[in-house]
């Protein structure tokens, strides 16, 4: 007989523009997704990341709940996300002479790292070995503005929900994208960096991951949004015929006579730079132990058609198409989760497997 743990959790991944939800049951030791919805967020309602408006926002809430699809969600325990740009995560090496000091000496080193001060900020922070008062500890530490995170809590609270975790927008997208059963390195298997590229409407977040955890993140100049509105411009076409221009042709040189490409290579020349740098600084501070081995794409702009392939001849590193049910063994056939979406929901899943830890 298999044991079903019905979730008492489900994800809410929040976006400028677009609220998803995902909910899953645990049938033994295997996760399977049985809950899904997506819903467009009326116009202003969010901008970079504030609620602008609120009203509207706690009434999208209860609605993507309410019409969520497949299994009926019966709880109001949520795992959500903060915006991106207002969080801060990074691995900080923290050398401290006791347990006890380890939270002041990782607060002082915080300060130089955060564009807020200490009394701005709720922060959390985990020691990932054993601690070591002669050498250097690594804390993964995370921070997000107080006013920030209890607007989101407040927002969430008056929909209806209990928000038991407000998480940093790269953990989810890291939790969803690689194996929970995480590979034990030893010598003779070393550890490989990876950076995790996600492409969002508003923004566009590199993350980079190196011996099972977030080394640290980053905002890139290029959004899907900017992208569309660049291809309207150029060929005087609305958002929506802009937008269908860009999934038929992409990046491939051999369509749309390649104007697409040649309209796109900007955009895609400044995100190359960004990555470029960071591969650069990384391995620079890293060493041989540092060396970037994989570039992974997630979020909608992942289907831009040969984005891959420009990556790869800018880096000659392997670059692949992220897969946000790597710990998932079965989707339930009545959900709108199919290969033409299923990368812009690697937030919403790992919000949902959160819901397992706690």
């Amino acid at each position: 007989m298999i044991s079903i743990n019905e979730y008492n959790v489900f994800g809410l991944d929040i976006g400028d523009f677009t609220l998803r939800l995902i909910g899953i049951e645990k049938r033994g030791k295997k996760f399977h997704i049985v809950t899904q919805n997506e819903l467009p967020l009326p116009e202003d309602s969010i901008i970079d990341g504030e609620i602008k408006k609120p009203d509207i926002f706690i009434q999208s809430v209860k609605k993507i709940v309410a019409t969520a699809h497949g299994k009926k969600i019966r709880t109001n325990r949520v795992v959500s996300v903060l915006p991106e740009t207002k969080t801060f995560i990074k691995l900080l090496k923290i050398s401290s002479d006791s347990t006890e000091n380890l939270p002041k000496n990782l607060i002082q080193e915080m300060t130089r790292h955060i564009p807020y001060s200490m009394d701005e900020i709720y922060f959390d922070w985990q020691l990932l070995n054993v601690f070591d008062k002669k050498g250097e500890n690594d804390i993964l530490a995370g921070a997000a503005p107080i006013q920030t995170v209890d607007t989101y809590l407040s927002a969430l609270k008056s929909a209806g929900l209990i928000p038991v975790v407000l998480e940093i927008e790269a953990a989810a997208i890291m939790r969803s994208l690689t194996q929970i059963q995480r590979t034990q390195y030893t010598p003779d298997s070393p550890p490989q960096a990876q950076i995790i590229i996600d492409f969002g409407a508003t923004r566009t977040s590199l993350i980079v991951c190196d011996k099972n955890t977030i080394q640290f993140t980053m905002s890139l100049p290029v959004s899907g949004n900017d992208i569309t509105k660049k291809i309207g411009e150029k060929l005087d076409l609305d958002y929506k015929k802009a937008e269908k221009a860009k999934i038929l042709c992409g990046l491939d040189k051999d369509k749309c006579k390649g104007v697409m490409k040649t309209i796109l290579m900007d955009s895609i020349n400044q995100l190359i730079k960004k990555i470029q740098e960071t591969i650069f600084f990384y391995e620079e501070q890293n060493g041989k132990s540092g060396i970037v081995k994989e570039i992974v794409l997630c979020g909608g702009g992942a289907y831009l058609m040969d984005i891959d392939t420009t990556l790869y001849e800018a880096f000659h590193i392997p670059i692949k198409i992220s897969d946000p049910t790597i710990n998932i063994a079965k989707v339930d056939k009545t959900l709108n989760l199919t290969k033409n979406n299923i990368l812009s929901y690697a937030t919403a899943i790992g919000l949902a497997l959160r819901g397992f830890e706690i």
